[in-house]
């Protein structure tokens, strides 16, 4: 029955909401009064007419504002012109009431008074004014206004604008430097972009990751907080770009960290990645056993230092140098991979690495969360089969794209509406924190092309990142021949 509401003149309607927008000036009400008036009439109910006429030739009555002919067949041609009373009422809507982001903009100026400041310090007459706009960002002369003042006023301006504006930044050149005097403004006519680009969001701070944009803002998680996080979703549902999207942030905002990324598909999805940083490329279990040792020693190291510092968490300690200890990331991209049973002709170090690497990331999962040590991973079903008991019991921050069975969504989030996430729309998801967090979230695109942009520009010093490198060199050596199973990082 909703839809029934399309036989009737929304264009009446809107004439009725613009006489009581008093933040337009008289003038404008009245231009805009004749074009909804003259649209609402040409486009909903002229070209009704004019078919009919041709088509019958007949006299007409008009019923609820829609004309019907009178004739002996009188019924059968009820539904074709219901139909095109629906389609071409639809139509002047969407173009009635489609406003000018200018004029949207202008209106929530007026609303919530951000006149210029004057030097008097009295009511100003005049607002920051858009210079130029497009679907996703229009630019505003600042006038006076900062970004900040702009951003504690997000949600208002939201409201008085019709507009959920996701991203208020300074304004940049195609050099990326910074414009005096202009800002950014993206925005949405929707609760929800179904894009947004990683360069487009604020810059992360140090000590969190963003996991992308909701309806309350970006979602900013601190790192002593997220203890693991899982993605779960379909193929092409966009959890490869979430995991990405993290990766990305852990390269700029932490460029001192130790990234493993573990990828036993030839490592298709980290491979952009190799000589970013202190990354680690880890595409076989002997790879991945020898980085997870050095890796579990490292907590041993962090625990001890726990102790002296006598701190609950490695985040909290401050070296004599004044510098902090940065974290350890482990990045696993189809988790149920490394859970896989080998063949039964698999050599027997093979098979003693697959163990150690198992107990390795179960002991990281259970004991490493106060010691700066995430686990990372994705995975296209997080069935009780495909990730051990007690990873997955021990990740608290749980991304969930779109799932095809409702047993997949209600064993990873204890609720089944990871099912009914909109199949077109990539990156979107819902998040469940350890805090209690739960709301549905857009993941921010990034490309490989931008991983990769990266190469040389993330210095490389890690002390762990050199000794895990000359043990896989070392792995090489001893396997003689077998070198093309154990890739080294150049």
């Amino acid at each position: 029955m909703k839809y029934l509401r399309w036989l009737f003149p929304h264009w009446i309607k809107k004439l009725y909401h613009l006489t009581k927008l008093t933040e337009i000036p008289k003038e404008d009400r009245k231009i805009r009064f004749w074009c909804i008036l003259l649209t609402g009439i040409f486009l909903a109910y002229l070209p009704i007419i004019f078919i009919q006429v041709i088509s019958y030739d007949l006299e007409f009555v008009w019923l609820w504002s829609i004309p019907l002919p009178l004739f002996a067949v009188f019924y059968w041609n009820i539904p074709f012109i219901m139909l095109h009373a629906l389609f071409m009422n639809a139509l002047a809507y969407k173009a009635i009431l489609y406003e000018p982001v200018g004029d949207c903009w202008r209106i929530a100026c007026i609303r919530l008074k951000l006149h210029v400041p004057r030097i008097d310090n009295l009511p100003g007459k005049e607002y920051p004014d858009v210079v130029a706009s497009n679907a996703r960002m229009f630019r505003v002369e600042a006038k006076g206004y900062t970004v900040e003042d702009f951003l504690k006023l997000r949600s208002k301006i939201c409201s008085a604008a019709g507009l959920f504006i996701w991203s208020i930044k300074p304004s940049l050149d195609e050099n990326n430097k910074r414009i005096p005097g202009y800002i950014d403004f993206y925005y949405s006519r929707e609760d929800l972009p179904a894009l947004v680009n990683f360069m487009e969001a604020p810059e992360t701070p140090y000590g969190f990751l963003n996991f992308g944009l909701g309806v309350d803002g970006w979602r900013l998680l601190p790192l002593h907080k997220i203890v693991h996080a899982g993605f779960a979703g379909l193929p092409g549902s966009g959890k490869s770009v979430g995991l990405r999207c993290l990766l990305y942030q852990t390269f700029l905002t932490y460029p001192n960290a130790l990234v493993v990324g573990i990828d036993f598909k030839q490592g298709s999805e980290f491979h952009a990645a190799e000589k970013v940083g202190n990354f680690i490329l880890c595409q076989t279990y002997l790879e991945t056993d020898t980085a997870l040792d050095v890796v579990y020693g490292e907590y041993l190291r962090r625990t001890e230092l726990i102790k002296a510092y006598n701190v609950e968490n490695t985040y909290e300690i401050i070296l004599p140098d004044g510098s902090s200890i940065p974290p350890v990331f482990i990045f696993v991209d189809e988790m149920a991979e490394v859970y896989i049973s080998l063949r039964k002709t698999a050599p027997d170090d093979v098979k003693q690495a697959q163990l150690n690497t198992w107990e390795r990331l179960n002991q990281i999962a259970r004991l490493a969360r106060s010691t700066g040590i995430h686990i990372i991973w994705a995975t296209q079903r997080p069935s009780a089969n495909a990730i051990d008991t007690e990873v997955r019991s021990m990740t608290k921050t749980r991304a969930a794209y779109k799932l095809a069975q409702v047993q997949d969504s209600v064993m990873f989030l204890q609720r089944g509406i990871a099912t009914e996430l909109p199949g077109n729309i990539e990156g979107r998801y819902y998040l469940q924190t350890a805090a209690g967090i739960f709301e549905q979230l857009q993941t921010m695109y990034v490309s490989k092309d931008d991983v990769k942009a990266l190469s040389g520009k993330i210095p490389s010093g890690n002390p762990l990142h050199s000794h895990i490198k000359t043990l896989k060199a070392d792995e090489v050596t001893k396997h003689n021949g077998q070198a093309e199973n154990l890739p080294v990082i150049a």
